[in-house]
């Protein structure tokens, strides 16, 4: 892909290596659910599903039908997930590519009641998260009871979701009590034929062998990121599998004194050499973290300077240890040697979340699979 200026690239070996990791984590029998919404945070759909559809995984949670829609042309064997609510239009979508809903209200069910198919339907119980769901365990015995009655109504599963499981322990095992006493009572209830599911990546630590649950939904974790606070995995590494990388395209000597981008935010407190880089806050690289992120060229840590503009972002060279020239490249998430910048840390400059930056990363940065990808500290990537 000669005169690509900013580009991702997607580590297959990392992706496989963290299935691996969080598969090892689980208890004998459990599935393990992929989520990939919002184009596998980030990664690309098409890359990422057909990469876990090689590993084995059979199940993937989507946000919304249309993602559903598109993860079924590339995936047409197995189980998506939409855990997202269903509008009236999107309910086409629904039926023709055959995807499992959730279900949280009585509202849901009548506009599944119209279908002229089967729907495989999962119920949705709000333990505690104040967002999707049935508000308690007699909202959820309604919803149940109308299901079964129904006999184009398929139940497939039972869900909750923890609303802090990474930061506080007592409401996550508060929140697993309740769903399992409001399961206890729904009568006939066989939950060995259905997919039982409350764990994300950071409920793993609370996850109950003993108890009903049976699927675990895991999507930061996959992508390198796991939480810290989950001691199932603090006996393993898990590999970033996304990295972002740019280019320089005008190297430049400043006096004392300029200034330096939109705002005239820094101004130059010694004769500098900057780097203009070919990325910017169209690419993701986010406005609030200018003049505090940093960038690997050649292996060494370059400050931003001044305010990220929408294609272009300004770095100071000036300690660079090497000789830094136009087309070199420039990393502002991923390795070079032993020097790395992760989601986590440019979230930090940014204000943010790790899930957002790596989301964040633009439509039109294409992503690249690793294998296809050759490039050195001093070229541009190319296809071969």
């Amino acid at each position: 892909m000669q005169g690509v200026r900013c580009w991702a690239e997607i580590d297959l070996s990392a992706l496989r290596h963290n299935v691996e990791c969080v598969r090892g984590a689980l208890t004998a029998g459990t599935e393990l659910i992929a989520v990939v919404k919002a184009d596998a945070y980030g990664h690309g759909l098409e890359i990422i599903a057909k990469e876990l559809l090689a590993q084995g995984v059979d199940v993937l949670a989507v946000a919304s039908p249309r993602e559903g829609a598109q993860l079924r042309i590339i995936a047409p064997n197995v189980r998506i997930l939409v855990l997202g609510p269903v509008l009236p239009d999107e309910l086409d979508l629904v039926l023709r590519h055959d995807l499992e809903v959730i279900v949280s209200s009585l509202e849901d069910l009548a506009l599944f009641e119209t279908a002229d198919r089967p729907v495989r339907l999962h119920l949705k119980m709000d333990t505690g998260m104040g967002r999707l769901g049935a508000e308690n365990g007699i909202s959820l015995g309604e919803l149940y009871t109308r299901v079964r009655a129904h006999p184009r109504f398929i139940l497939a599963g039972i869900c909750t979701h923890f609303a802090a499981a990474d930061e506080d322990s007592t409401l996550t095992l508060e929140q697993r009590k309740r769903f399992y006493q409001a399961m206890k009572a729904l009568p006939g209830l066989d939950v060995s034929t259905l997919l039982i599911h409350a764990d994300n990546s950071a409920g793993l630590d609370y996850f109950d062998a003993s108890g009903p649950c049976n699927g675990v939904r895991v999507g930061l974790a996959l992508y390198g990121y796991p939480p810290s606070s989950v001691e199932r995995f603090n006996h393993v590494s898990f590999k970033p599998v996304m990295s972002v990388h740019a280019r320089v395209g005008l190297v430049k000597h400043l006096p004392k004194g300029s200034t330096v981008s939109y705002g005239a935010t820094v101004r130059l407190a010694r004769d500098s050499r900057l780097a203009v880089l070919t990325m910017g806050y169209a690419d993701g690289f986010p406005v609030s973290a200018s003049n505090r992120a940093q960038v690997l060229i050649q292996g060494a840590c370059c400050p931003v300077l001044g305010r990220i503009c929408m294609d272009l972002t300004v770095v100071d060279i000036t300690d660079h240890p090497g000789s830094v020239a136009r087309g070199d490249l420039a990393t502002w998430m991923g390795s070079q040697g032993d020097v790395s910048i992760d989601a986590e840390e440019l979230a930090r400059h940014a204000g943010s979340i790790s899930w957002e930056r790596l989301c964040g990363v633009s439509k039109r940065v294409p992503r690249v699979a690793n294998e296809y990808c050759v490039h050195t500290q001093k070229s541009d990537p190319t296809m071969k």
